[in-house]
């Protein structure tokens, strides 16, 4: 992976400005390059499959063009709905945006700046969240329940811990964070002001986005992928996006409204989705 980001850079410095001996393609070589990375990644890492001692034994590849159906079948019924709970939230996230453009150039730009930390933050606990998801299964698979528990409450735990700090951080340094982006100039008031009224919300959201996020992992251990879906679904659509019309568009609180809701829809999803995880947990595996 820190190779396809130097790849990417490399890519995007040649394509983008022109240099050695390209010609400038500005964005549309931004595109290129993008998809070169991912490209690289993809052999880089079957490479490393094929070629890794440790991985010899379970022969890759191995009767490539043998499909074994029920095993694809499992992987489609829990790979699906997995992706389309991660569509229900990207798509709420882009949508804030798209409405954000509705209030001019100044929200858009604090919304970008501003969603920016959130989305770094947000990899940590992902990670926690993804470690629980082998941990829980390995428990599962084992019958051993209690340990499934332990190991999913750990992973919310460790992860709500984690955001708690940054929640800190963002509460406690907003405006030199948002300068990062921009100089702290006349010129910018207006975006840096947005920006440090989002990041207090941001802040204020930190914890239930860690929490929402290695509950829903957790549940992917124990082989609910169904259920985390509607929750996401219903938590971010059904509360999440029509709050932030109500308070961005009915209040009138515009790009506060809107981040003000988003909180929302995170609220919901880490309560749900918490609750379901302690729910079928308790019983037996």
């Amino acid at each position: 992976m820190a190779l396809a980001v130097l790849f990417n850079a490399l890519a995007d410095y040649a394509l983008v400005f022109g240099h050695f001996g390209l010609a400038p393609m500005g964005l549309f070589g931004a595109g290129i390059a993008s998809a070169s990375s991912n490209c690289f990644t993809f052999v880089a890492m079957l490479a490393f499959c094929l070629l890794s001692p440790k991985l010899r034994d379970y022969h890759i590849l191995h009767r490539l063009l043998q499909p074994h159906w029920k095993t694809l079948a499992e992987l489609f019924r829990l790979g699906l709905p997995m992706g389309v709970t991660m569509v229900f939230e990207v798509a709420l996230f882009n949508g804030a945006a798209l409405a954000m453009g509705t209030f001019g150039l100044a929200s858009l730009a604090a919304h970008q700046i501003a969603i920016t930390i959130p989305s770094l933050t947000f990899m940590v606990p992902l990670g926690i969240g993804l470690a629980a998801t082998v941990r829980v299964g390995l428990a599962a698979g084992a019958g051993d329940r209690k340990a499934a528990r332990r190991a999913g409450f750990t992973a919310i735990g460790m992860a709500a811990a984690f955001m708690c700090m940054t929640a800190l951080v963002l509460l406690l340094w907003p405006r030199p964070i948002a300068t990062l982006w921009l100089p702290d100039i006349a010129e910018n008031a207006d975006v840096l002001a947005l920006a440090v009224s989002f990041l207090h919300v941001a802040a204020a959201f930190q914890l239930v986005d860690g929490i929402q996020v290695s509950a829903s992992m957790s549940l992917r251990g124990l082989k609910d992928a169904r259920g985390p879906m509607w929750l996401a679904g219903a938590s971010y659509w059904l509360a999440g996006a029509p709050m932030c019309l109500f308070l961005g568009f009915g209040l009138g609180l515009k790009g506060f409204g809107i981040w003000l809701g988003l909180a929302f829809g995170l609220l919901v999803a880490a309560v749900s989705l918490t609750t379901r995880f302690i729910l079928l947990s308790k019983k037996p595996l």
